[in-house]
């Protein structure tokens, strides 16, 4: 399968590796992209998605994180991704973040979007975005990027932020 999240399961299977989400602010743009892969049982331990700060740290987030930096942060991603690896039982988290709203709750400006890796052994690996498009749209591109984080990490190459 030549889809990211097809080319992603067949880079962590050849490498023994799992991965685990959480997406929040987002839907399950980025679970719902795993559920989609062929192989996915081999390579994706699960996705976790949450809509607001209080369901985050009842699924684990570090509260001192959300409550100092918000979801939407390269810290508070990076706190997504570590939630998600650990709770799942995954070598990798990989979490998704966005305010893509004006309701959002989030102080940041509306198509704001960090995503975030976490493997519990070096620093969590960050991308960031922000697209003037429909949510929806925002959504797929959220995570096409925490895709290609991954993808860029599997390959040993570096990440680097996208804007439009």
């Amino acid at each position: 399968d030549e889809s990211p999240q097809g080319v992603v399961c067949d880079l962590l299977g050849a490498s023994g590796q799992s991965v685990a989400t959480l997406d929040y602010g987002t839907g399950a743009a980025l679970s719902g992209l795993f559920a989609e892969a062929p192989g996915r049982q081999s390579c994706f331990a699960g996705g976790l998605v949450a809509g607001s700060r209080p369901a985050l740290v009842a699924l684990g987030v570090d509260a001192a994180v959300l409550a100092a930096q918000g979801p939407v942060s390269p810290a508070g991603a990076a706190a997504l991704a570590r939630t998600a690896r650990v709770r799942l039982g995954a070598t990798l988290g990989l979490a998704l973040a966005g305010a893509l709203d004006a309701h959002s709750g989030e102080p940041q400006p509306v198509g704001t979007i960090f995503a975030a890796l976490d493997d519990g052994k070096t620093e969590p690996r960050i991308a960031s975005i922000s697209y003037a498009t429909a949510t929806s749209e925002m959504r797929r591109l959220g995570a096409l990027t925490a895709l290609n984080l991954l993808r860029q990490s599997l390959l040993g190459q570096q990440p680097g932020s996208l804007a439009k």
